[in-house]
This record gives C-alpha cells, sequence and structure tokens, in this order.
C-alpha cells in the first residue's frame, strides 16, 4: 500500500515529466565541438564567436548545458576556475 503523501508527490512528478523529458547533456556534433574548443582557446574571430553562439542557442537545449560545463573545464585548466571582474 502506498503513502498518500508519496502519491502525492507521485502525481505532481508526473505533472513535471514534459518539463525534464529531454534536458540531459547533448553533445553537439564534431564540428561544433571543434569550434568550441577554438572559442575557448580565443581562436575565434568576432563574426565566428558569433555564429557559433548563435548555433548553439538555436540547437538543443542540452548544448547549452554542455557548452556551460566545457566552458568551465576551460577555466579550470588554464588556472583560473572564476572569471575575473572587469
Amino acid at each position: 500500500m502506498e503513502s498518500p503523501d508519496l502519491s502525492a508527490l507521485f502525481r505532481f512528478l508526473e505533472t513535471l515529466d514534459h518539463e525534464v523529458q529531454g534536458r540531459e547533456s547533448q553533445v553537439p556534433p564534431p564540428e561544433v565541438c571543434s569550434r568550441v574548443t577554438r572559442f575557448i582557446e580565443g581562436d575565434l574571430a568576432a563574426a565566428e564567436r558569433a555564429a557559433l553562439l548563435e548555433e548553439l542557442r538555436n540547437g538543443p537545449p542540452g548544448w547549452i548545458g554542455w557548452f556551460a560545463e566545457q566552458i568551465k573545464a576551460g577555466r579550470a585548466a588554464s588556472g583560473n576556475p572564476e572569471p575575473t571582474p572587469p
């Protein structure tokens, strides 16, 4: 027999199911990954940076999370884990 509290929790979680499906980390295609690496290394011109960011913005939602993780990893690898304030 299920607890009434758990039943309510399960019903609530089922209502959120559509909100969380497909939100797992998704890796972009290799050519996008290559440009992200160049972006992190500072090797993309301004127009290429803008195009890459637009492509990431318009891609699957998981790409943005993946991109953020790549940026964090790049900062950690460079010895600068936190952005420098302006």
